[in-house]
């Protein structure tokens, strides 16, 4: 082997190695953030020093997601504040219609964190009527996703970082040739 390819291949090692770690720190801190996530002591509420810890730059200000004004977020307020979100991605983006590939938080009706199976059945069989109702081809049923293959690890959940890999795979394998 050439010595200046040797060199090459250490230098690109050595600058991974060194760039990796701080990289896969700050990818942490991206995607969809649940409320389990935010709700630190376990309350079942989300106050807004909690909030404000917990917060992504995508996230909207908290009193704009307390709705009745006392200082704390419920889950349900929590799950319309996602449904809001949502919409305005899909207005965003032209809707389901666009082709756009789903994201977690179209899957995670509940916006706790984690898709169990009945949410990603409802929400895939929602994905499936609007596009049917835009009279789009549905020539990919036949490779639609399984909760199972999903899931991982098997805990009965998806979560952000099973869904993301799976959704990696899936487009790795469905891609045209």
């Amino acid at each position: 082997m050439n010595p200046n390819s040797i060199l090459r291949r250490l230098t690109m090692a050595l600058t991974l190695m060194t760039f990796l770690p701080a990289a896969q720190a700050q990818m942490a801190g991206r995607g969809p953030m649940g409320f389990d996530q935010l709700d630190s002591n376990g309350d079942e509420q989300v106050d807004q020093q909690e909030y404000l810890a917990g917060k992504r730059r995508k996230m909207p200000d908290f009193s704009f997601i307390d709705a009745n004004g006392d200082g704390r977020l419920s889950r349900e307020e929590f799950r319309l504040m996602q449904q809001a979100m949502r919409k305005q991605r899909q207005k965003v983006r032209g809707g389901s219609g666009s082709g756009a590939p789903p994201s977690f938080a179209d899957f995670d009706l509940d916006g706790d964190g984690r898709i169990i199976e009945s949410e990603f059945i409802e929400a895939r069989g929602e994905r499936i009527r609007q596009r049917a109702g835009q009279g789009r081809a549905m020539r990919g049923l036949g490779n639609i996703m399984e909760f199972d293959a999903l899931d991982r690890d098997g805990d009965a959940g998806i979560s952000a970082d099973e869904f993301a890999e799976a959704m990696r795979q899936h487009r790795m394998e469905h891609r045209p040739k």
